[in-house]
């Protein structure tokens, strides 16, 4: 069922005709904080709030929002997203006696908000290390920018516009030899909107010509930070796709545990039938089930609040948190969510640990074992319908559902093989 953000969209574009007008070749609509609250009812500042591209509501899709001033937004068509690619480095990155002397910082636990993520990068040096400069925390919180002009690239070409007093929030700023701003998430991402890095930049750039500016964009998921660096260069300062990225660098705070092969990982579980006891999951981002399991550790149990730590909608959140069930890591309470005694244990582990557990419990699991055991004979996967047919057999879903669900096996399954493959022979810096 469409939340609530979706159905005020949808009302919002039909009202002011805003796919006929961006088709019809305007290069963008002009929407008001006022007309937002005016048609949807709802608060303007988070009806624009989409960081990724999952988040938006249906009538947004394909769809930037940009802030032009306070109160005015423009609406155009094309990607403002952008990809988090792959890290090519890993470094293991230990917390030292110095940093565990900050007790106020939860080490084991994992943090609980992005401040306190940023706050633990900061004690352990990790940050100084990727940035290679000696910075001191400068900058931090909500201001309003300067005017600036720039182009964004969209479906009608390139499309000029200016940003003037617009409101603009910056996790941290650290100044060194150059300024970092940095944008701070938790949870595993695999895109953010670019304006979080391009407004801060093209605002700093401005206010300090004096210094050059640097992005990073920062998540952290499973015990793990990752760092990515964008620049602009010349003429690339004044694009809105001009933000380059220059560094990659996952830091892990664990010792790595060897992983199993899949031979071994097959050998060492049993196979146990699926139950009704939970929905049989639909959430193909199985590093999002994790960081569910550590939001809920965290003190959240709602899918409200899951859904606002992770930039999900609610719907999405319901389903990493049933998947997190499916997996016997939580179970629903009181129209929220808990941590069972094996999310308790789970929640302690380290990252490979927890790699392991999970790719356990996956394997242990009938139809999610019988395309593992498919792969494992034939050396590649079967097909969607062949997956499909399976979760007709092992369970009560039918007609276009399985062929649904069976986009969440073989995700589950590649992220397996993408373990079982590569963390033998991940080189740690």
């Amino acid at each position: 069922m469409p939340n609530p953000t979706a159905l005020a969209w949808s009302a919002i574009a039909n009202k002011l005709e805003i796919h006929q007008k961006l088709t019809s070749g305007v290069a963008f609509v002009e929407v008001t904080a006022q007309q937002i609250k005016d048609i949807s009812g709802r608060e303007p500042r988070l009806m624009t709030k989409f960081d990724t591209r999952e988040s938006r509501p249906s009538a947004l899709r394909g769809i930037t929002i940009l802030p032009l001033s306070n109160g005015t937004y423009a609406l155009l068509q094309g990607d403002g997203y952008v990809d988090v690619q792959a890290t090519p480095r890993v470094r293991r990155w230990p917390v030292s006696a110095k940093a565990r002397k900050c007790v106020t910082l939860p080490w084991d636990q994992g943090p609980a908000s992005e401040s306190q993520a940023l706050d633990m990068a900061l004690a352990t040096g990790l940050l100084e290390d990727f940035l290679e400069d000696e910075v001191q925390l400068t900058i931090r919180g909500r201001l309003r920018s300067p005017s600036f002009n720039f182009a964004f690239e969209g479906g009608h070409g390139s499309v000029n516009l200016t940003a003037n007093g617009v409101q603009i929030e910056v996790d941290a700023g650290l100044e060194g030899k150059c300024i970092h701003l940095i944008e701070a998430k938790l949870g595993a991402r695999t895109n953010f909107h670019n304006r979080q890095l391009y407004y801060p930049y093209r605002m700093w750039q401005t206010l300090v010509p004096e210094k050059a500016v640097s992005t990073v964009f920062l998540a952290y998921s499973n015990r793990c930070f990752s760092l990515r660096r964008y620049d602009a260069t010349g003429e690339g300062a004044n694009s809105y796709h001009g933000l380059v990225a220059t560094k990659a660098v996952d830091y892990h705070f664990d010792e790595p545990t060897p992983m199993p092969t899949l031979e071994t990982l097959l050998a060492e579980t049993t196979e146990r039938s699926i139950t009704a006891e939970s929905p049989f999951p639909q959430a193909n981002e199985i590093r999002r089930v994790i960081d569910i399991v550590d939001s809920v550790a965290a003190g959240l149990s709602s899918r409200v609040e899951i859904a606002s730590r992770y930039d999900l909608d609610d719907r999405q959140a319901d389903y990493y948190a049933n998947a997190a069930t499916f997996l016997g890591l939580l179970a629903r309470r009181n129209n929220g969510f808990q941590l069972t005694e094996q999310g308790e244990q789970f929640s302690k582990l380290r990252r490979t640990e927890r790699i392991i557990w999970v790719m356990r419990e996956i394997a242990a699991r009938k139809v999610f074992r019988q395309v593992l055991e498919i792969t494992n004979l034939t050396g590649k996967l079967p097909s969607r319908d062949r997956v499909a047919e399976l979760i007709c057999l092992q369970s009560e879903l039918s007609g276009k559902t399985p062929n649904r669900r069976a986009g969440t096996v073989l995700a589950w399954v590649r992220w397996i093989l993408e373990n079982t493959r590569s963390q033998l022979s991940m080189q740690f810096e």
